[in-house]
């Protein structure tokens, strides 16, 4: 009985300490968020969680097929690397930092053993939906993604994506459906 008492004690106290480093990571994670700002053309600072509309709007300028700069030869998948290149060349200072946070809270997740928790639930509960598109475009254009899109895909990270909002339904297809499975997380 007491090896049993021992036993369920250190896995508390594991989860406690699990607990209180996955808030803290929260909370640093709302301060990069609250830390972004954009000044607009038209001199307005935007700030915060606002700014990811900003930032989907100026994606969307870069991604959105039947532009004038689509060509006819290249792949639409192409098309949208390309957009998101010339995006993340001008938005990177400003998201980079964000994104590379967000991947370690879901990987430090995955790594502590308790990734059946609702931890995951908790972070997607916080993700605006212009967020969740910019994450989702970054996943599937950015060379950088590959690892973010794993994770999206294993935490069912665009379960609550609007669909309606994306630049074009076909993008749905450049992600495993796991990365919208509302059933398994």
């Amino acid at each position: 009985r007491s090896a049993d008492a021992l036993s369920e004690q250190a896995v508390s106290t594991k989860r406690q300490i699990f607990e209180s480093t996955f808030f803290n990571m929260m909370n640093m994670h709302a301060s990069i968020i609250d830390s972004i700002d954009l000044r607009c053309q038209n001199g307005r600072i935007t700030k915060g969680r606002d700014c990811f509309v900003v930032f989907y709007n100026r994606l969307k300028e870069y991604c959105e097929p039947n532009k004038s700069n689509t060509h006819s030869d290249q792949s639409e998948l192409n098309l949208l690397r390309e957009g998101y290149k010339k995006f993340w060349e001008k938005n990177q200072l400003e998201l980079g930092h964000y994104f590379r946070f967000l991947y370690n809270i879901f990987r430090f997740i995955k790594e502590s053993g308790f990734s059946e928790g609702p931890y995951s639930r908790l972070i997607r509960a916080q993700l605006s939906d212009q967020e969740l598109l910019v994450i989702f475009y970054n996943c599937i254009a950015s060379i950088h993604g590959d690892k973010f899109k794993s994770i999206a895909e294993e935490f069912s990270l665009f379960d609550n994506i609007p669909r309606e909002l994306l630049f074009s339904q076909t993008h749905l297809s450049l992600i495993a459906p796991s990365a919208f499975n509302r059933e398994n997380n």
